[in-house]
């Protein structure tokens, strides 16, 4: 049962990293970073580029070998890891971002948040397995 759960956390942070590439559209990118400084510009796009490597790994990890989340301690931690990851995120989501933001977008607000409390949820719970 936890695998098959872990397995589908990895198809979920697969379609984030899907999301990921749709989402410059939507925020106009391109045009919100051509007005900050160029630096800024450069380290926002490395910035995203790092988070999207970073949750490709993760959703990987879980398609290829979701016991090891549940067998290994080395698993458990890493677990832990991805539950404050996406717990954190979720604060980001409701806390954080810009109120209008959430108001122009409500499902996708919404729905994103959901998907990321559902993964620190599902990633702390494993964490604290013995």
């Amino acid at each position: 049962m936890m695998e098959t759960l872990i397995r589908v956390a990895g198809v979920g942070l697969l379609l984030i990293v899907v999301a990921n590439f749709l989402v410059p559209r939507v925020f106009r990118y391109r045009e919100n970073i051509a007005r900050c400084d160029r630096f800024f510009g450069q380290v926002f796009v490395i910035h995203a580029a790092y988070i999207i490597y970073t949750v490709l790994g993760m959703g990987l990890l879980c398609l290829w070998r979701p016991e090891f989340f549940l067998t290994t301690v080395e698993g458990r931690a890493m677990a832990g890891f991805m539950g404050v990851f996406w717990g954190a995120r979720v604060m980001v989501q409701f806390f954080y971002y810009d109120r209008e933001m959430m108001r122009r977008y409500p499902f996708w607000s919404v729905f994103f948040g959901v998907a990321f409390g559902a993964l620190g949820g599902l990633f702390l719970l494993i964490s604290c397995k013995p």
